[in-house]
């Protein structure tokens, strides 16, 4: 909300003062809406992982990128004017319907993928990001590791069943060699 006192961006808190079950007042605080951002900050996660946190309708109410806050992004509806959003207005749609999940979108020409879940008792969506290369770089090393063990269980087995044939075939051929000399 925007503040009269301060002319700028700011967060209302407000929570009930009772007495005996009753309300006798309220108590309101305020704080510059970048503290959501400083929060977010330190939290984010490997090289490219960030966080950030959207309203009911779309609209960013904090991210690394105080600006994006400050101006009001919301990609649902910047996207109506400026067709680049297209992907990430379907993410931020994708976030309000379905509250919780994993979901891949592009933003300024980097794939990333997003996780969502709601922060209970608000209105509010949070958000998790990392850029796709980082968050399948783990998968792609599983896949090599998977194929090299592959490739020496293979290498073993051939082993194996060699020695094992060649013990079971050497006593058979002496047999039939022994069985032909004595036919002969």
């Amino acid at each position: 909300m925007e503040s009269r006192v301060i002319d700028d961006v700011v967060l209302m808190f407000a929570t009930p003062i009772r007495n005996k079950g009753r309300v006798v007042g309220a108590l309101i605080g305020r704080r510059h809406v970048s503290a959501l951002s400083q929060i977010l900050d330190s939290t984010g996660f490997g090289n490219t992982g960030y966080r950030y946190m959207i309203n009911r309708d779309g609209k960013l109410v904090a991210h690394p990128n105080r600006s994006l806050v400050l101006s009001g992004f919301n990609p649902i509806e910047d996207a109506k004017e400026d067709p680049s959003l297209e992907s990430i207005s379907s993410f931020f749609q994708e976030i309000i319907s379905d509250r919780r999940g994993v979901s891949h979108y592009n933003y300024e020409g980097e794939n990333l993928y997003g996780g969502f879940a709601p922060i209970e008792g608000s209105n509010w969506m949070f958000v998790y990001t990392i850029n796709e290369n980082e968050a399948l770089a783990s998968v792609i090393q599983l896949k090599n590791t998977i194929i090299k063990s592959g490739v020496v269980v293979l290498f073993i087995s051939i082993v194996v069943t060699y020695l094992i044939g060649t013990s079971i075939v050497k006593p058979i051929l002496k047999l039939a060699y022994g069985s032909k000399k004595i036919v002969d």
